[in-house]
């Protein structure tokens, strides 16, 4: 399977997902509203499942030798291991506080800290999700977000942002 293509088109839905999840959730926990906090746990949700086929279809890449620096994509998959893992217990915990709350279990304290841990986590989540994202398009481009970055392409011509603004 060419994971060269995989992987770039699966790593996109977790990150939709779980950048989502972070301004659905601080809203639930905001207005307490059932319908933004189940909208939160079902990007979370989701975003953890995809962020476990991305890390699967990103380690199948770099196995086929795709890159262009071991140390930056190995930095990358650490972090987005880190962020999988992260994703994973915050969907769970955000299914803990959706069970909670719809069942009326427990003080109606333990819904409302719930909802801010969950809000709170979504948005470090989101944090882990940019970081990794950028590790990973440093590599792709680095001609343009390198660590060495000129900001034009190897030949020469205009950054990708560029190319499309000619008057």
């Amino acid at each position: 399977m060419a994971f060269e293509i995989v992987h770039p088109a699966v790593v996109h839905f977790p990150i939709a997902l779980l950048m989502t999840a972070a301004p659905v959730a601080i809203l639930g926990a905001i207005t307490r509203k059932p319908t933004w906090q189940r909208v939160a746990t079902v990007c979370l949700v989701l975003g953890a499942a995809g962020s476990f086929m991305a890390v699967e279809t990103g380690e199948e890449m770099e196995e086929a030798d795709y890159v262009a620096s071991k140390a930056l994509i190995h930095e990358h998959e650490e972090m987005a291991e880190k962020t999988m893992v992260a994703a994973i217990a915050l969907a769970l915990l955000a299914v803990g506080v959706e069970v909670v709350t719809a069942r009326s279990m427990g003080p109606k304290m333990l819904g409302t800290g719930g909802r801010w841990a969950v809000a709170a986590g979504a948005v470090a989540v989101a944090g882990m999700v940019g970081y990794t994202g950028h590790l990973g398009a440093q590599d792709v481009w680095p001609e343009l977000i390198g660590p060495n970055a000129t900001g034009t392409t190897s030949e020469g011509g205009a950054t990708k942002g560029e190319a499309g603004n000619k008057d």
